[in-house]
């Protein structure tokens, strides 16, 4: 299960492990960047609804106040889409989103945004259709690699946003199979400017300072400094940062 936890590239399976101990508003930050990337229009949802959605990525990001009070009824236009996983994810955000499940809003965002790459476009058409078969069927091998080519490029641009995701999924859940507790003593006057300055401006190259100044504090657990001097992607939630602030959302300002 720990290498599992460490190496999963998969966001379904991520989430699951640990969503029992989910402290959920460490994910807003991540949901909201996963949002911007989800085109709702092409699943039917309406202007109202995308509004509504646009809202509450700015609450997530501190810039408004929380609109949940907004949303709009759902129209019977969703069930006469494609019944497929894309499409149960999208629809999942929206219920994730009305009872505040930040974590899981995340993982369904990475899972549709995974699948937003451009439609293939094919070279032959019905009204361009070569009318010799000898030529017809060298049209159909080209377009045949072609495809492969353009399904083997999807899957590899889905699979790295997938991957991105997994590793700042981890930067904020922390490991849930390795607690780590916070001794109030690290919590000095150098560290919480660090962390708030870390945060408010998404300076994550300093994490490593923050390791030296929590070190000088009499921080040695190792968990904390190799997350903090690792180079890794960090996000906004990061479980350092969140810990330190004893997840008060109010001293998080962003700039």
């Amino acid at each position: 299960m720990q290498a599992t936890w460490e190496e999963c590239t998969d966001p379904y399976v991520l989430f699951r492990q640990c969503q029992p101990n989910i402290k959920q508003e460490r994910f807003c930050w991540l949901a909201a960047e996963y949002l911007e990337q989800v085109n709702f229009g092409r699943f039917g949802y309406t202007r109202s609804e995308a509004l509504w959605i646009d809202l509450l990525t700015e609450w997530f990001r501190g810039e408004r106040p929380d609109p949940t009070h907004l949303m709009t009824e759902r129209g019977d236009h969703l069930h006469r889409r494609p019944n497929n996983a894309i499409t149960h994810a999208a629809d999942a955000i929206i219920e994730s989103l009305s009872s505040k499940d930040f974590a899981s809003v995340a993982a369904h965002a990475c899972i549709v945004a995974a699948d937003n790459y451009p439609q293939y476009e094919p070279f032959i058409t019905e009204s361009h259709r070569p009318k010799s078969k000898a030529k017809f069927s060298a049209y159909q091998k080209a377009e045949h690699k072609r495809r492969e080519l353009w399904k083997r490029t999807k899957e590899d641009w889905g699979n790295s946003i997938k991957e991105t995701f997994c590793n700042c999924f981890r930067d904020v859940a922390g490991n849930p199979f390795v607690p780590v507790e916070f001794d109030p003593h690290w919590r000095t006057d150098t560290v919480m400017a660090l962390a708030r300055g870390i945060h408010a401006e998404a300076a994550f190259d300093r994490m490593p300072i923050l390791a030296d100044a929590m070190e000088e504090a009499g921080c040695v657990h190792p968990t904390i400094l190799h997350h903090c001097r690792t180079e890794q992607h960090h996000v906004r939630g990061c479980w350092v940062i969140s810990e330190l602030f004893e997840d008060k959302w109010d001293s998080f300002p962003v700039a």
